[in-house]
């Protein structure tokens, strides 16, 4: 036995040997595991111990930064230097970067979707923003549900759409943190993975920009950790620096006396080459000058809030060891104007200083410092981003992927060695605000009235003769002018079928069909004399000659004490007869002057009368407009057997007639409709609309149903809220015809620095403000070209004007302009990227218009060779 004693202890040595190895690694794993911990939540860790065998996805990440009403005109950037450091100097700065709707729920809708406004359709920020038909159509197909497919982690964190009403998540993110209506910075609501959460007016807690910033990267980090081989996507979506712009306190005093709004265009008003709303907008006042001073200090305090977010964003991706394997997009919604051309603020013009955006892009293989002057739009974004993840989005979007400038940026125009075709990139996008509406054919521009009347009378639809289903013909008046003249051809009227009037059967005096069928009957039995022919009066005359002669009267003479057609005496002097006769006193014939005076004295008469008649037209339209409900009573001296039945029918009618008047559906038009549905409680109103809604989309879920319904509660409660809040004389009196006017008080900002300088009226829109416009920049041509809703027209030569200044419409030449409206045309009905980006007009050899790409193009070339603007 004692010979296993060496052997016992030499195996419990080595047990307790590897027990306490392994202690060691396991205390050694701890330390390094807590050290990493602590690395990851300093500020300026930068995380040197990189792993060699770390899981990576083998896809890239994605990250977009979407800022909302962010410039570039007015030097937003200017004080974003950690972005422009991060972005531009590692990466892509595109100069010509534009949106094609200047507008916020357009313009997202257009960089989720890659379509155009006029394919996507939501037109304005509450024209089928957020509407059934964007939920089931263009909202189904964003880049999100692209990328979900393609195992991308998704996450959405900020500002969705102006009227998302957080009762939902839209299809394709797996996190979401979706703001509830517009952007704000303190006080909101927001749906969080299907719970509402209220914020309040704390900044450590509550301050947008950085919540957003928070959970981004709190969810990024999750996702990395959880699955680390799965490719992550996340938007956020900054409120910065749209209004109310509440900056954080650290930035509250910065940028005192900011002048760079102040461009060659501020306050230069009014314009009167310009479309209507810079016709009527005259220079600012002095308070509205130092209003947009203070506005354009806040909103560059709350853009250095974004700037710390991007550094944020891009620390925690070096840390993780992922920035090399992740795209970054920066850009924003649309631009902005503060005081241009004497408007206060606000966006929506196709102007250079609301449409062109900044944008930069980060990633993988991007040489820093690249600049690319290609034109790119908001409609690129979403087919960027599909390429980003190598996922085909040919035919399916109206934008293409950039990806092809930034790896492409030092290919030249030209048949390279292999053969291949270089196609050429865009240089003419489509800007679009608003959906075309009936309005007058002719257009309002500020051409000679000739000259526009020869162009138009050019047109085939206004040839001479009318054709047929021709509408207008030009004809040549007799002065020698051209004037339009409506195509009479005459119209087959169909025959309207009359209803039966229900009429009350009461037994009344007089005879009835079947006793007067009787008489008749019994008269030509009995009743015979020969050569007796009736006589049928035709008229009034005939009748009164007639008695008159039977009387031994001149028909021809007025009987002195005779009853008068006119009862009301208009002329003491002159008279008409029974016999229709004017019968007047000699005196008047006597001299011309007793003529004259008598005719004047006709005149007077006659002027008197219409205007009585004017009102009594007037009382007639009221008393028509107070037209009581029908109501139709049967009022019978003796009641027969046959009567309660019909005055029964007529009470069902008068109920139902009661009926549809609380459902408002009588027959006093929209106003009355209006007036009795706000009588209704708001519980029997919307069970009404939530029958109707069943009735009409006949496939809606209940869920659907229900989120509808609540989106018209929620609407009702604001406007009954609106017409509740009391409005003091100036707020009632900042109302201008046309236009959409606001009345800026003191209490618009609740941080500093406040606005304390009083209250003013000012109109930032109209709503005629709808136009679809031309945009083209290459080595050659650099010009704006629009087409309004009112039929006025717009052209601006950036190269000699780069202010936008003057409408130069007048000196383009009528083949140039045609040219200009049917490629207008073709673009505003294009779907695809393949109509929607025209081939370039500039001449071979322009490096603004150039990458490689295998793809043949067969599309001709359009009528621009020779023209130099």
């Amino acid at each position: 036995m004692n010979h296993y004693l060496p052997s016992l202890l030499h195996y419990l040595a080595t047990i307790l040997f590897l027990i306490i190895l392994l202690n060691t690694s396991l205390d050694a794993a701890t330390d390094r595991s807590r050290y990493r911990k602590a690395a990851r939540n300093l500020p300026n860790s930068r995380g040197k111990g990189k792993s060699q065998t770390k899981e990576r996805s083998s896809k890239p990440n994605i990250v977009v930064i979407l800022t909302d009403d962010q410039d570039v005109m007015l030097g937003s950037m200017d004080v974003m230097n950690k972005t422009r450091r991060i972005l531009a100097d590692g990466g892509a700065t595109f100069t010509n970067a534009f949106v094609t709707t200047p507008m916020c729920c357009p313009s997202r809708s257009t960089i989720l979707t890659g379509l155009h406004t006029h394919n996507h359709e939501v037109y304005t920020n509450n024209e089928h923003c957020g509407s059934l038909s964007w939920r089931r159509g263009p909202e189904t197909r964003t880049f999100a549900t692209y990328l979900q497919r393609e195992d991308y982690r998704t996450g959405y964190f900020g500002k969705y759409l102006n009227t998302y009403n957080g009762t939902y998540i839209p299809p394709g993110w797996m996190e979401w943190v979706g703001l509830i209506r517009n952007s704000r910075f303190y006080n909101y609501s927001v749906y969080r993975n299907g719970n509402k959460i209220t914020h309040g007016n704390s900044y450590h807690d509550d301050y947008l920009t950085d919540l957003i910033a928070n959970d981004s990267m709190t969810f990024f980090k999750l996702s990395k950790q959880v699955y680390p081989t799965r490719p992550v996507a996340v938007v956020l979506s900054m409120p910065a620096p749209h209004g109310p712009e509440d900056a954080a306190p650290q930035y509250q005093h910065m940028f005192d006396g900011v002048m760079t709004h102040r461009t060659a265009t501020w306050n230069v008003a009014p314009n009167p080459d310009k479309h209507w709303i810079f016709q009527y907008t005259g220079k600012m006042t002095t308070q509205m000058m130092a209003f947009t001073d203070v506005l354009q200090r806040k909103r560059l305090q709350t853009l250095l809030s974004v700037d710390d977010a991007v550094e944020k964003i891009y620390n925690l991706l070096k840390d993780m060891d992922e920035l090399d394997n992740t795209y970054i997009l920066f850009t924003s919604d649309h631009g902005y104007h503060a005081g241009q051309f004497g408007l206060v603020k606000g966006k929506s013009m196709p102007y250079e200083f609301d449409v062109r955006v900044p944008f930069y892009i980060r990633g993988p293989n991007i040489p820093g410092g690249t600049v690319i002057p290609n034109i790119v739009l908001n409609v690129d974004i979403a087919p960027t981003i599909l390429d980003m993840a190598g996922i085909s989005h040919r035919d399916v979007m109206d934008g293409k992927s950039v990806l092809k400038l930034v790896y492409n940026a030092n290919a030249t125009r030209s048949r390279s060695g292999n053969g291949r075709k270089r196609r050429l990139w865009r240089d003419t996008f489509l800007i679009e605000r608003g959906q075309q509406r009936k309005t007058n054919e002719e257009r309002s521009n500020y051409l000679p009235k000739d000259k526009r009347m020869q162009e138009e009378c050019a047109k085939p639809e206004y040839e001479s003769p009318c054709k047929p289903d021709q509408l207008k013909e030009c004809i040549l008046d007799t002065d020698g002018t051209l004037r339009f003249r409506k195509c009479r051809v005459p119209k087959v009227r169909k025959e309207r079928k009359r209803k039966k009037k229900r009429r009350c059967q009461c037994n009344r005096s007089q005879l009835s069909k079947k006793e007067k069928k009787s008489q008749r009957k019994f008269l030509r039995d009995h009743v015979s004399q020969d050569g007796y022919k009736p006589r049928f009066m035709r008229d009034e005359r005939e009748v009164n000659e007639t008695a008159m002669a039977i009387q031994g009267v001149d028909p021809d003479v007025e009987l002195a004490d005779g009853p008068v057609r006119n009862a009301v005496v208009i002329d003491p002097k002159c008279q008409i007869s029974r016999n229709g006769r004017v019968v007047c006193e000699d005196e008047i014939f006597a001299s011309p002057q007793a003529w004259m005076e008598h005719r004047q004295f006709l005149s007077k008469q006659i002027e008197s009368l219409k205007d009585n008649i004017n009102r009594l037209k007037e009382i007639r339209e009221y008393v028509v407009d107070k037209k009581p409900r029908r109501q139709k009573v049967c009022i019978c001296e003796e009641e027969d057997e046959g009567e309660d039945e019909d005055v029964e029918g007529e009470d069902e009618e008068v109920v139902e007639g009661e009926i549809n008047e609380e459902e408002g559906k009588v027959r006093r038009g929209k106003k009355s409709r209006k007036e009795n549905l706000s009588d209704l409680d708001s519980e029997t109103f919307l069970t009404r609309y939530a029958e109707k809604l069943q009735k009409k989309f006949v496939d809606l879920t209940e869920e659907e149903i229900d989120q509808m319904v609540e989106k018209k509660a929620n609407k009702l409660k604001k406007q009954v809220k609106k017409s509740k809040r009391p409005k003091s004389p100036e707020e009632e009196a900042c109302a201008v015809g046309g236009m959409s006017c606001f009345f800026q008080t003191e209490d618009h900002w609740t941080t500093p620095p406040l606005w304390n300088s009083g209250s003013f009226c000012f109109c930032p829109n109209s709503i005629n403000n709808t136009y679809w416009c031309l945009r083209t920049l290459n080595s050659t041509h650099d010009y704006l070209y629009c087409e309004y809703v009112t039929g006025f027209i717009e052209y601006f030569d950036m190269r000699q004007d780069p202010d936008q200044m003057e409408n130069k419409i007048h000196s383009v030449p009528v083949e140039i302009r045609r040219q200009l409206n049917e490629d207008l045309m073709l673009l505003r009905e294009c779907k695809g990227a393949k109509e929607c980006n025209p081939r370039p007009k500039s001449p071979p050899g322009d490096t603004y218009d150039t990458y490689e790409e295998d793809e043949e193009d067969d599309r001709p070339e359009r009528m621009w060779d020779g023209w130099k603007g």
